[in-house]
């Protein structure tokens, strides 16, 4: 960490296995760069932020919305749930919002920390081709977002998930079946991502981690 070009703090496995992938497919000026990649877990990447000052390299925060019920703070719920809030410390220490519309408004210069040396960036609600019609889609964790920004690989089997997508006729069928399957404990993350990073099919990156590799990319241009 202290002699790298800059720093991106992750939430955890997925993130990590999957990311120089995603830095190959949409920033591919990272490549270039000594770049120290930090799981820390979301709610603990605010921990980091006077050692980073400190340091003095740019950085970039990936990390979930963590929505839970606002009726109970105990309870996880998706994250298009009417008035959800997050439970993510690092989103509320750095971004100074505590409920998921105030986090979704925000622009993306608003995402610009520390005196613009961090970039903060965390799931979006997305449009999603479901049969004929586009819906908006919003994953709570980077599992749901993958799912939905990459539907049709899923659907076709090109890409595993658990789901028989065929049985699901709805949007709201899918993403009640795709919250559900993330949120068992015993989905299986590491095998997810190693599914995915092992496969031939030809993915996108989830639109939020997109824009902060180009963010950092761009931060880190001479």
């Amino acid at each position: 960490l202290f002699f790298a070009d800059a720093a991106i703090l992750i939430e955890g496995t997925v993130e990590k296995l999957l990311l120089s992938q995603m830095i190959e497919k949409c920033a591919r000026g990272l490549q270039i760069r000594y770049l120290t990649v930090l799981e820390v877990g979301g709610a603990y990447a605010h921990k980091f932020s006077s050692l980073l000052a400190f340091l003095g390299i740019p950085y970039v925060v990936i990390t979930d919305i963590d929505t839970i019920d606002a009726a109970d703070a105990r309870k996880a719920c998706p994250a298009d749930w009417p008035g959800a809030r997050t439970s993510n410390a690092a989103l509320k220490s750095f971004l100074g919002r505590s409920t998921r519309d105030e986090l979704v408004s925000l622009r993306r210069e608003d995402q610009v920390v520390a005196n613009g040396s961090g970039f903060v960036t965390f799931q979006r609600p997305v449009r999603v081709r479901v049969g004929d019609a586009d819906h908006e889609m919003h994953g709570r964790t980077l599992e749901e977002a993958f799912v939905y920004e990459n539907l049709a690989l899923f659907e076709q089997q090109e890409l595993a998930f658990g789901i028989e997508f065929a049985k699901l006729k709805t949007a709201g069928e899918i993403k009640s079946a795709v919250y559900s399957e993330v949120k068992d404990q015993n989905f299986k993350k590491t095998e997810f991502a190693l599914g995915i990073a092992s496969s031939a099919a030809v993915w996108s990156t989830p639109a939020y981690i997109e824009d902060g590799l180009r963010w950092l990319e761009k931060k880190l241009e001479p």
